[in-house]
């Protein structure tokens, strides 16, 4: 009788303790009603850890994992969305870059705080370009640089336009009537520079 008493609150107290760890619920079972074989308390509570591992597993398996890989994807989906964005500004901006850079040259060119040989901003193409036409039997005194014998007060860089993704150009007006000339503009290592001038 008593053995049959012990076989039932052992299926009693496991079905139990499924349902307690199905729901998530940390119980701790100090009693089950009148007192228990010492044999019997340890096999109940063994069944009791091992039903709460599997389910545990299972639980994980079935949620745990997909969210932690839905988790990843989203956030590698975030930083691509972010690179792009990044990427798109900083193009966007290009031609703003390469106009404070023409306005910044010529306005210390014109000002003589610096010559075109140390210029930064002129491509080393176009600085021997410059030497080979100072250095011409031909040439008549016009600057270069600006494509003016007459040195102007001041340049006005209209709008940059985009050529391509290493290449620009945009048109200069100066304070001398009538002056006009073109400048070409080339990217070099992810800094622009003025790779021509063209007189118009």
């Amino acid at each position: 009788m008593l053995r049959a008493c012990e076989v039932n609150r052992f299926a009693i107290g496991k079905r139990f303790a499924q349902r307690l760890v199905f729901h998530h619920h940390i119980v701790v079972l100090l009693n089950f009603g009148t007192p228990l074989r010492g044999r019997f308390l340890l096999r109940n509570m063994r069944s009791f850890v091992v039903i709460s591992i599997r389910t545990v597993t299972m639980q994980w398996d079935v949620m745990a994992k997909p969210f932690i890989i839905g988790l990843g994807i989203v956030a590698l989906l975030g930083v691509s969305v972010y690179m792009y964005n990044d990427s798109y500004a900083g193009e966007a901006a290009q031609p703003l870059v390469a106009y404070k850079m023409v306005e910044g040259f010529y306005t210390r060119y014109i000002s003589g705080e610096i010559g075109y040989r140390d210029a930064e901003a002129l491509s080393s193409q176009l600085k021997a370009r410059i030497d080979a036409v100072r250095a011409s039997s031909q040439w008549d005194g016009v600057d270069p640089v600006v494509c003016s014998a007459q040195a102007p007060s001041f340049v006005a860089v209209q709008k940059v336009t985009l050529d391509g993704v290493d290449e620009a150009h945009t048109i200069l007006t100066s304070s001398v009537a009538g002056h006009r000339f073109e400048v070409f503009l080339a990217r070099e290592d992810g800094t622009w520079k003025i790779d021509e001038v063209s007189c118009l």
